[in-house]
């Protein structure tokens, strides 16, 4: 596991927010792709593609918690919402 992950994880639990697989992946994933913005749509494509039956709803109250922990940044760009992985916590 990258420094990066263990430090969104030690966010996460800080926060009071479980670590679960579907989280944990959903962060690899904003980590992976943490130079630019992602559509919320394209994690949702990527996260079914592991998880069969997990729902946009599920994906996308994640990624609003994540917000809430400073963990992402959201951005309404053209075409939808976008996040991006909050890489600088200072």
């Amino acid at each position: 596991m990258n420094e990066e992950l263990k430090k969104a994880l030690k966010i996460l639990k800080k926060t009071g927010l479980k670590v679960t697989n579907q989280r944990r992946d959903i962060l690899s994933y904003l980590i992976d792709h943490q130079d630019h913005y992602i559509s919320i749509t394209d994690i949702d494509k990527h996260m079914r593609g592991k998880y069969e039956h997990m729902s946009y709803q599920t994906v996308y109250r994640n990624l609003q918690e994540f917000e809430q922990a400073y963990l992402v940044e959201e951005r309404p760009l053209a075409g939808g919402k976008f996040v991006k992985y909050q890489c600088d916590f200072n």
